[in-house]
């Protein structure tokens, strides 16, 4: 992640497109990574609930929603990454 920013802090502006373009192709696949885990979690674990509370949750709900905040984090990176690289190309 630092040897990333110190990279994109030292990037001319004709490699800016293509520093752009692999940020772009490691976030389509760490995407496709999540959702194969989601499909994984879906078909494989287990529905039987855990108590918490007076409810449950499902093991399978837990691992989804464990997978949604870790996307969610991805999303939010990724989006923040682009917006310095073009900070910082400008």
């Amino acid at each position: 992640m630092v040897r990333e920013r110190i990279t994109a802090a030292f990037i001319v502006p004709d490699q800016f497109q293509s520093f752009v373009m692999v940020q772009s192709r490691r976030f389509q696949v760490a995407m496709g990574i999540y959702v194969v885990l989601a499909m994984l979690a879906w078909f494989l674990m287990s529905s039987e609930r855990i108590p918490i509370g007076n409810g449950g949750i499902s093991f399978r709900g837990l691992t989804l929603a464990l997978l949604g905040f870790f996307a969610a984090r991805t999303v939010l990176h990724w989006r923040a990454e682009k917006i310095r690289a073009e900070s910082e190309q400008q």
